[in-house]
């Protein structure tokens, strides 16, 4: 081989490595085993919701896309309304409207709107007869006392309520109760009407342990936008306890098929986290 096809090789192989370990792998992620009584290798799951609201609510699509994207994402292959899973997970919710009479406007004349509601339900687990978990909730938000005419106008309907502020948070306590904390990771994008720091604040309350700083650099690693904005925001709330996170935080910061905007947010984490 002459010098300078010894060359070219010698610049390529020096290009691979460069490309090979500019990317840093990611951590061993442990498959999201059924944390209830005995660990139950859950795979498959059958997504199945029983869902009584009241017409033009479209909770029915929204629960099954909540659920469905969240433990999707954990890496579970969810069917929705499926069979011959490895266990059915089931979601039976009832949510009513509560009206009460407000007088708008001055002019003394009562107007009716829901801006109250209620939804109970149960959350369970099982593998063919055997549950593997189950719990009720019953969550009742009064009408209010006072209501503004935009509010009320939008509410003539008890369809109209805004039941997912209700059934959002006992839903994802029991999602976290069946699989774990790191499930939360990929909720950070969904927002939640009237609690925007719902998912965060949770994330928080549980720390930065193991299963949830590999959760948040995957997230960190996704393909979707949204999970490594939200990766990064969260992990700089975790200050110098995530600097596991370091490595994967300077290749966001420095790929630039990443937004700008992602770019500068992983920065700033990094800043953060250094100091």
């Amino acid at each position: 081989m002459n010098n300078r096809k010894v060359s070219i090789v010698l610049v390529y192989l020096l290009t691979l490595s460069v490309l090979l370990t500019s990317c840093n792998s990611l951590p061993r992620r442990t498959f999201p085993e059924v944390l209830v009584g005995e660990n139950t290798k859950v795979r498959t799951v059958c997504l199945k919701t029983s869902l009584i609201f009241p017409e033009g609510s479209g909770e029915r699509a929204a629960v099954d896309i909540f659920v469905k994207d969240a433990l999707t994402s954990l890496g579970l292959n969810v069917v929705i309304d499926g069979t011959n899973c490895d266990a059915d997970l089931s979601l039976n919710y009832t949510g009513t409207g509560k009206s009460s009479s407000y007088s708008l406007g001055g002019v003394g004349i009562g107007l009716d709107c829901f801006t109250g509601g209620r939804v109970f339900g149960t959350v369970s687990l099982s593998q063919k007869s055997n549950v593997l978990y189950s719990s009720d909730f019953d969550i009742y938000d009064p009408p209010s006392d006072s209501v503004t005419s935009d509010i009320c106008n939008s509410r003539r309907k008890e369809g109209n309520y805004p039941f997912q502020e209700l059934w959002i948070e006992p839903t994802v306590d029991r999602l976290v109760e069946i699989w774990g904390p790191r499930v939360l990771v990929w909720l950070l994008p969904v927002e939640v009407y009237g609690q925007p720091n719902l998912i965060s604040n949770k994330i928080e309350f549980f720390g930065p342990s193991d299963e949830l700083m590999t959760e948040l650099i995957y997230a960190l690693n996704s393909d979707d936008p949204e999970f490594i904005y939200n990766s990064a925001i969260m992990l700089r709330e975790f200050g110098n306890q995530a600097k596991k996170a370091l490595p994967y935080l300077e290749d966001c910061r420095y790929d630039e098929n990443i937004e700008t905007y992602i770019q500068h947010q992983c920065g700033q984490t990094m800043d953060t986290i250094n100091k």
